[in-house]
């Protein structure tokens, strides 16, 4: 459906473009509809139709709509093979500046080590800006987070670091020269000490990137060309020695490099990021990094542990996963929770974080909850109903084993000595079956708060009863590796394991993935699982191992009537990651990517359905999702309200206003749609009769209301149509002895192409306001609407991680100025190629039948340069020859979050009429 209505679009496009239009711009109705919408397009010089990509797509060009950031679209990064494979992944964007998906640098743990993805580049180190007063050991030391005395054979191990890569040549390079120097030198040289001091400190310099390269091969040819007869002379030898002096620097270079290796960080075991810092977990300790520089915390620093294998990030807390329990960092401060807090001092194989004092951890296969108190492993109810450990267990069982059974009984007397000794037939408790439990359970929730387990109440039922406190085991263990665990928007607990998806509601266990199967005769595991998969003896062994290892199967013979678990989709194969996006719970498996939304499902796109997907990350809305070799993104389209206001005409009068809101909004599967209003109020306007009589005042005002809708046609192509409705109130009554009033109500359309040639270049073709002329006395008196052709090209000349430079031109032709299509002049050309066409490119102003039709072209262009996403700064030239306007245009904008603001300023000139005229305009992007 979304591709018929984008070919509608291209159709009506070519159609419109063949047909005749005999508008003339000077006689024009309803010119407000040209007035240039958005001031960061008017501080552009009004050269915005290859660019249209916020709500004022819907007057440029609607097919911006169809093109990100206004519409969803993929992306695909690939992995180079030298980084291969990579470990784990996540998003940072350093200085917080992040408003689209390409402003988040990807950190990933690879066989090089850490390397972070940005603007297209692969990147393993820092560039560090020097000044006067530096040397490379106070960077080096700011940069590592070395403070204090160090010890001097590792400072200079990391000083060789930092030589070998700002050095054009390797130290040895030095080492030859000098050996050839020296060895051509006479014994009674007078400044031979001298040489060997210059060689010595030439060599220190290496690593303090001291050395000017260009000096030192000057000092290499001098000898070259003086060792040419194996010997030197004193005059060559002084020329050497003064070379060699030169080449030390006394100052470092403007820049250095520093690699992100240089802080030896152990063996690194996660990363993750939140929006001030990267942290990364080693084997010696947490290191931080602020987008500048790092920071090691160890042992001195307050760790209670080094090795820290994994790491959940929530509000500025870090929660890291060590082998002698949990440990939390927040505000410069480590805390470690162990024995006394309730959990074991064991390693934590999994965590997340639910809130500042809320977690989830697996230790030693066991389940644990902190409640900002506590750690516990179990849940507490109230109860006066009548159970057994054998009806609690039916509720909170996962594997249904009796293996598991007997573990839960064991666990569940250990927790309640008070029931009884024997944990298959404790004493009963008043009232109750196994549904009323399941109902004590719901209301009660066993993720409510931490009860003191001592606690009875005090005060009797009516019947004379009191409550219990009971506490029932999360758990009996899991007897299955849990890669990840997340709390949705629910509450529900979600683990991915190597046997697929649990899920712990609060109430019960649910596994995914896998169906009940009971055989009806003793069959071999192998057997089984060969019927499964057609006959593929490969896939069959992995059916196999994986029916003995989720069934706990002792046996190689499943026996007649043994129900057994049986692999049915991917959420029963092993799960990588998990991600909560917003209601839905994404998980990334062996299997491919699927994901819960009350409903299973696979992402289809981009084959992920079905490949082996590793990771799977959520920023602002946009999903990275990582597979072997390559990076698929899917970047959400943003929604976006703007708002301009602008005092028309300054220099002529102080009433004149112009208005224009606008919205976009993505529609999934379907398109974006968009909407503005624009509005000229012509001010308050003297009624005069035939003999200029005074007769009182009117109001003059035009309005239009258009919506829109984009939609992409390809990967780098997109189709977009606006329909308006116009009405122009510029009187109630007509002037002198005409019948009627000045008023007028009118239809439009705009149709729009935008093709993006590669990410920094795109092209952009917009027809705007074509339609029925408006009339306002009578038919015969009609003006026609200010119909346009619009063609530009947009080109990012410079995109860097904080500076990026956008410059676009745009070429406008009001349609047309006589009784001859455009279509018809290109077809003249065409006809005759050896005059028209040589000509259209020596001169196409004057070539074939062209000329008319060019001569009246507005050439539009700016230029818009922004740092950091922060801050922005515009201008442009608007040239009109036939209507005498030549003026630059000027403009500013800041962004901080969501909110964006910008401003654009003609200057003042007494030639032009829109002299002074300052455009505000607001917009908020969600």
């Amino acid at each position: 459906m979304r591709k018929l209505i984008g070919l509608l679009i291209v159709v009506m496009a070519l159609t419109v473009m063949g047909a005749d239009s005999y508008a003339q711009i000077s006689s024009a109705a309803v010119l407000f509809l040209r007035i240039a919408a958005g001031a960061r397009a008017a501080g552009m010089g009004e050269a915005y139709v290859a660019i249209a990509d916020d709500a004022t797509a819907t007057h440029w060009n609607p097919a911006g709509l169809g093109q990100y950031p206004l519409s969803s679209r993929w992306d695909e990064i690939l992995i180079s093979e030298e980084y291969l494979p990579i470990r784990d992944m996540t998003l940072y964007s350093g200085d917080g500046s992040a408003n689209q998906y390409s402003d988040f640098a990807i950190w990933m743990l690879t066989s090089q080590g850490l390397v972070k993805y940005e603007k297209g580049n692969w990147i393993n180190r820092d560039i560090i800006s020097t000044t006067a007063d530096q040397s490379v050991e106070s960077i080096l030391r700011n940069y590592a987070g070395i403070y204090g005395e160090t010890d001097s054979d590792s400072l200079k191990a990391l000083f060789d670091i930092i030589g070998q890569v700002n050095n054009l040549n390797s130290p040895d390079v030095i080492d030859s020269l000098e050996v050839r120097v020296m060895a051509g030198i006479a014994e009674d040289y007078k400044s031979r000490e001298d040489l060997v001091n210059a060689f010595v400190a030439l060599k220190e310099a290496y690593n303090q990137c001291l050395i000017d390269w260009e000096k030192f091969l000057e000092a290499q040819e001098r000898a070259n060309k003086g060792l040419k007869d194996s010997t030197l002379n004193e005059t060559e030898a002084d020329r050497i020695l003064f070379a060699v002096e030169k080449a030390r620097r006394n100052y470092l270079p403007s820049e250095i490099v520093i690699p992100f290796s240089v802080n030896r960080m152990g063996g690194l075991n996660d990363l993750a990021a939140d929006e001030d810092y990267l942290y990364l977990a080693a084997e010696n300790g947490l290191y931080r990094y602020n987008g500048a520089n790092w920071q090691h915390f160890g042992i001195n620093d307050g760790l209670p542990m080094l090795n820290i294998g994994r790491l959940s990030i929530y509000d500025s807390r870090v929660f890291m996963a060590t082998d002698t329990g949990v440990v939390v960092y927040f505000g410069g401060a480590f805390t470690h929770y162990g024995p006394e807090q309730g959990l074991p001092q064991l390693p934590v194989s999994a965590i997340t974080a639910t809130g500042n004092n809320k977690a989830w951890a697996v230790v030693d296969n066991d389940l644990f909850q902190y409640d900002g108190t506590i750690w516990r492993n179990y849940a507490e109810l109230q109860s006066t109903g009548e159970h057994s450990a054998e009806s609690i267990y039916e509720i909170m069982k996962i594997y249904d084993t009796p293996a598991e059974k007997e573990l839960f009984m064991t666990r569940f007397k250990a927790l309640n000595p008070w029931l009884g000794d024997t944990p298959e037939s404790p004493p009963m408790m008043p009232g109750g079956s196994v549904d009323e439990l399941q109902g004590k359970i719901d209301s009660m929730g066993v993720l409510k708060a931490y009860r003191d387990s001592q606690m009875k109440s005090s005060a009797p039922e009516s019947e004379g009863e009191s409550e219990l406190t009971i506490k029932i085991p999360y758990t009996s263990g899991l007897k299955t590796v849990v890669r990840d665990m997340e709390v949705d928007s629910y509450g529900n607990l979600w683990l991915g394991t190597d046997q697929g998806v649990m899920m712990f509601s609060g109430r019960k266990w649910r596994r995914f993935g896998y169906r009940r199967y009971t055989p009806e005769k003793d069959i071999a595991v192998f057997e089984l699982a060969l019927g499964k998969v057609r006959g593929d003896s490969s896939r069959a062994e992995l059916l196999a191992d994986n029916i003995r290892e989720v069934n706990d199967l002792k046996s190689e013979t499943i026996a007649a009537g043994q129900a057994i678990l049986l692999y049915a989709n991917p959420a029963g194969a092993r799960v990588n990651d998990i991600l909560v996006h917003g209601n839905k719970v994404v998980f990334a498996t062996s299997s491919g990517a699927i994901f819960f939304d009350s409903y299973w499902d696979r992402y289809n796109a981009r084959d992920l359905g079905y490949s082996n997907v590793n990771e799977v990350f959520e920023r602002d809305g946009n999903l990275w999702f990582l597979t072997r070799d390559r990076i698929e993104i899917n970047a959400a389209a943003k929604s976006e309200i703007t708002l301009m206001h602008v005092n028309w005409l300054p220099e002529l009068a102080s009433d004149i206003y112009y208005e224009f809101l606008g919205y976009t909004q993505n529609i999934e599967g379907w398109g974006t749609v968009g909407a503005n209003i624009t509005f000229l109020s012509y001010g308050n306007i003297t009624r005069t009769s035939e003999t200029g009589a005074v007769e009182g005042e009117f109001s003059a005002f035009d309005i239009a209301f258009t919506l829109s809708y984009g939609v992409p046609l390809t990967q780098t192509l997109s189709g977009g149509i606006s329909a308006k409705i116009i009405y122009s109130h510029l009187s109630e009554l007509g002037a002198g002895r005409e019948k009627g009033s000045g008023t007028s109500t009118g239809l439009a359309l705009d149709l729009g192409l935008l093709y993006k040639i590669d990410p920094r270049l795109s092209l952009g073709i917009a027809l705007t306001n074509l339609g029925p002329d408006i009339s306002y006395i009578d038919v015969s008196q009609s003006d026609p609407l200010p119909r346009n052709l619009a063609v530009g090209v947009a080109w990012k000349m410079i995109q860097s991680n904080y500076n990026e430079v956008l410059f676009t031109v745009e070429a406008n032709k009001s349609l047309a100025e006589r009784d001859k299509t455009i279509l018809e002049d290109f077809r003249d050309v065409f006809a005759n190629p050896q005059d028209g066409l040589m000509g259209l490119i020596i001169n196409p102003f004057t070539a074939g039948g062209l000329t008319d039709n060019f001569k009246g072209v507005i050439i539009n262009g700016g230029v818009e340069y922004k740092y950091a996403s922060f801050f922005t700064l515009r201008a442009g030239y608007i040239h009109d020859e036939e209507g005498e306007v030549k003026t630059l245009t000027l403009g500013a904008g800041l962004s901080y979050n969501m909110f964006g603001f910008d401003f654009a300023y003609i200057p003042s000139s007494g030639d032009v009429p829109l002299a002074n005229t300052m455009r505000f305009s607001l917009s908020v992007g969600w």
